[in-house]
């Protein structure tokens, strides 16, 4: 019993600094425009996991990216499984007709000598 209380109170704490962290950072790159790559990023992850905030237009663009990005880089993965699955039988294809092709020379040569 102890120790779910403790568990609860430290996921609590861990969902308010969260929050306090979107926040923070939400507020720097409104106030200065310090838009960097990182910032962008882990407010986009931290966007995912803080309590909805449907009045807040920044909150719902990074949101909205966070899930298009999640889409592409599925996408992607997918893309990439089948080039890997299609390259290799097209490299084996290609050392046959090889093989085909210089065997048919070499017999061709004996042929004429």
């Amino acid at each position: 019993m102890c120790i779910q209380l403790a568990r609860e109170a430290v996921g609590r704490e861990i969902q308010q600094k969260k929050e306090e962290l979107y926040d923070v950072i939400a507020k720097a790159e409104k106030s200065f425009w310090t838009r960097n790559l990182q910032n962008m990023r882990l407010l986009q992850h931290l966007s995912v996991q803080v309590n909805p905030r449907p009045w807040d237009s920044e909150w719902r663009q990074l949101r909205f990216s966070r899930r298009v990005n999640a889409v592409m880089e599925i996408a992607g993965f997918i893309a990439l499984g089948g080039v890997a699955g299609y390259g290799p039988r097209q490299y084996s294809k290609c050392r046959e007709a090889r093989k085909e092709l210089w065997a048919a020379m070499m017999m061709e040569e004996e042929q004429e000598a």
